[in-house]
């Protein structure tokens, strides 16, 4: 079975990903090395970033919420925030889906 079929990116597109949460330096580096190598194109190298950037939002709430709870209240500041996360879940997902 074809698993791009099932998750279209590659293991080397998934390790860019996976390590923008933990360190973004780190992310960057990692994916200009494979574009120099030539393991990834620069189009699968923004897709993975694009995918750190989506896995880096869940971590990001910590910072997130203190600011917009502090200037909105509890109820509406995390309303705000978790509406806030999710639009810029949706369209960098909507980036994704388009260069799949």
């Amino acid at each position: 079975m074809n698993t791009n079929l099932v998750f279209p990116f590659s293991v080397e597109e998934i390790t860019v990903a996976v390590t923008q949460p933990i360190n973004y330096i780190g992310a960057y580096v990692l994916a200009g090395e494979f574009l120099n190598r030539g393991i990834l194109n620069d189009v699968e190298v923004v897709r993975a970033l694009l995918l750190g950037s989506i896995l880096s939002s869940i971590p990001a709430l910590r910072f997130l919420a203190p600011y917009y709870m502090g200037i909105y209240g509890f109820k509406d500041g995390f309303n705000l925030m978790i509406i806030s996360t999710l639009v810029r879940v949706f369209i960098t997902a909507l980036f994704i889906i388009i260069t799949v």
